[in-house]
């Protein structure tokens, strides 16, 4: 500081020279011009030879490095090499059990990147998730992302089934590897369903099975590469018990077919009336698991009462036409479904017949044809001397084809309910054959998709889809009728009503213990679902963060890279070129005046 002081008094002993010379210089044109010149140089000297201070801010010496989970030791060594390093997390874990390294713990992102602000800060692992990134407060950084590993990217199933509904799992598998990958559907020791997914390639799969359980079971997704076992995932549902259905069985004769439909039925529990033409003028009629009704079955009042009704093409023709008409109407304006069994090509038009034009279908003879189901994985081997086969029409959705796509069965849309028409007339063959299961699967896809739809009195939203231990699971009811609060296990869940959709209401709960929770409702029954551990489908979780951490650093790009050595941003280094430039010019003013004379 003390040379400068001696530059300041020389310098000003050499302005005042220079002023005292233009003074007394006999042209004093433009003088005003060339004081200004000498003091303006002479001046960009003294700031040039200034000693500015650098300004220190509060901040850690060398790189700044933020942990977050899953970050690679390896990537985080080679980027820092000898530098000196200072190394924060937000997450308790890293900071008590990483070795080698003193961690700092942050209790809040917001405070930290504010704080250094005029900071380069480093992030490592799979980054944040969208609630720790609206923490920032739209702050930059520089994101060192993982590579991508081979795992499942996204997932999805219906947790709550009912008796005969097929599990479909859909998902997104990402396999960034050299090898070709397995995921598998197992429980119960057996395998259900497999998919493949080739190397180096990002593919949607899907698995499905029909459970042949009740209540509550945990299966496994399995990925496997060769030998190796890369996730063991859980997937959890539960067949809910369903009512019995009821049902009304037209037969136009006597047949085993439906002799034997009606044997097993009831033995499930189905309420079962039926009704069979023995002649002309003589039918019988059966209450089996009910009481005796009206003699007059094909009543509005009759009709509205029944689930399904199951009847051949020939039953529903012999109807006189009042009788036709009730039953119109009691599928399209009461819900009740109609599941028709075609024996033959239609003879006599009805109101279906449109949905489902059939053909004889022209073929050498097999002794067996293999009918695939179309809703799920499931196949059955039959039997068809002459097979009658439905044309795929507009509006209809396909059940059950065979594997040159002739289609044996399929459904409608009708009103409030629906009409499934098939051709098959010899499904007994299945269960007589030892093979039940089939048969039984066979009947739950048709009466599933006929039976007359009730919307429950209370329907239950849980979000997210896979919820876990220890995090706030949102329970949102719809249909509310004035319910405030529910239970789960031993804990109150108050509810509050949505302001603008007065039929929802919604509350927050935090499942203490991972497994089963049971949710009582108000009419007594208890809705299960099932809340994961901490590490279960943690992949999915991982790829969601770096999803939303790679597209946060693209909307939030670093402007330019801060100091990162303890030095904030110096505006001295922009100064001292403008008084370099400031004196040039100075120069040359002088030079040129003195060209000029």
């Amino acid at each position: 500081m003390m040379s400068w002081y001696i530059i300041l008094i020389v310098a000003l002993l050499f302005l005042a020279l220079v002023c005292r010379k233009e003074l007394k210089r006999k042209n004093r044109k433009r003088l005003l011009l060339r004081l200004s010149a000498f003091i303006l140089a002479i001046a960009g000297l003294l700031f040039l030879a200034f000693p500015f201070k650098k300004k220190n801010g509060n901040k850690s010496a060398g790189k700044i490095i933020l942990l977050t989970e899953g970050f690679a030791n390896d990537s985080l060594d080679n980027f820092i090499q000898n530098d000196k390093a200072s190394f924060f997390t937000a997450d308790l874990s890293i900071a008590t059990f990483f070795p080698g390294k003193n961690v700092q713990f942050i209790s809040s992102l917001t405070d930290f990147f504010n704080s250094r602000e005029n900071d380069t800060i480093h992030v490592f692992g799979n980054g944040f998730s969208k609630t720790e990134l609206t923490q920032l407060n739209k702050s930059s950084f520089v994101f060192h992302s993982n590579e991508n590993i081979p795992a499942i990217t996204s997932v999805y199933w219906k947790q709550q089934l009912k008796p005969g509904e097929p599990l479909h799992i859909q998902g997104k598998y990402d396999n960034s590897s050299n090898k070709k990958i397995k995921i598998s559907l197992k429980g119960f020791g057996e395998t259900f369903d497999s998919s493949f997914i080739a190397s180096h390639s990002q593919k949607e799969f899907s698995l499905i099975t029909t459970p042949k359980h009740e209540g509550k079971a945990v299966y496994s997704l399995l990925v496997i590469s060769e030998k190796d076992t890369l996730q063991n995932e859980p997937i959890a549902l539960n067949i809910q018990p369903a009512a019995p259905l009821k049902l009304l069985l037209l037969s136009s004769s006597p047949d085993f077919e439906k002799t034997f439909l009606k044997n097993k039925l009831s033995q499930s529990g189905y309420e079962i009336t039926a009704r069979t033409v023995i002649s002309k003028e003589k039918s019988s009629q059966q209450f089996i698991n009910m009481q005796p009704a009206s003699s007059d079955l094909m009543s509005p009042a009759s009709l509205e009462k029944f689930d399904i009704i199951i009847a051949d093409d020939d039953a529903i023709a012999q109807l006189n036409a009042s009788q036709s008409t009730n039953l119109r109407l009691a599928i399209e304006e009461k819900g009740v479904g109609l599941l028709v069994k075609l024996s033959t090509l239609p003879k006599k038009s009805s109101f279906y017949s449109g949905y489902f034009p059939s053909f004889a279908l022209q073929q050498d003879k097999k002794p067996f044809i293999t009918i695939h189901s179309s809703m799920n994985s499931n196949s059955y081997k039959l039997k068809i001397e002459e097979p009658i086969c439905l044309r795929n029409e507009k509006g209809t959705q396909i059940l059950l084809k065979d594997e040159q796509s002739n289609i044996y069965a399929s459904n409608v849309i009708y009103g409030q309910g629906r009409i499934v028409a098939t051709t098959l007339n010899n499904t007994y063959t299945l269960a007589l054959a030892g093979d039940t299961r089939s048969w039984e699967s066979f009947w739950s896809l048709l009466l599933n998709k006929a039976a007359k739809k009730i919307l429950p009195a209370e329907n239950w939203d849980i979000a997210p889809a896979l919820p876990l231990v220890n995090e706030p699971i949102s329970l949102r009811l719809n249909n509310n009728m004035g319910i405030s609060q529910t239970i789960i296990g031993d804990s109150k869940v108050y509810l509050q009503k949505d302001p603008l959709l007065a039929y929802q209401s919604e509350g927050m709960y935090w499942p203490a213990e991972s497994g089963w929770q049971s949710l009582i409702q108000q009419n007594g029954k208890i809705l299960s679902w099932y809340a994961f551990d901490t590490g279960n489908w943690k992949v999915i979780r991982d790829y969601q963060k770096l999803k939303d951490t790679k597209e946060y650093t693209l909307n939030h790009p670093l402007k330019f890279i801060q100091q990162s050595a303890g030095q904030s941003y110096n505006w001295t280094s922009h100064l001292r070129l403008y008084l370099v430039i400031l004196f040039f010019i100075c120069c040359s003013i002088l030079w040129v005046e003195q060209k000029l004379g």
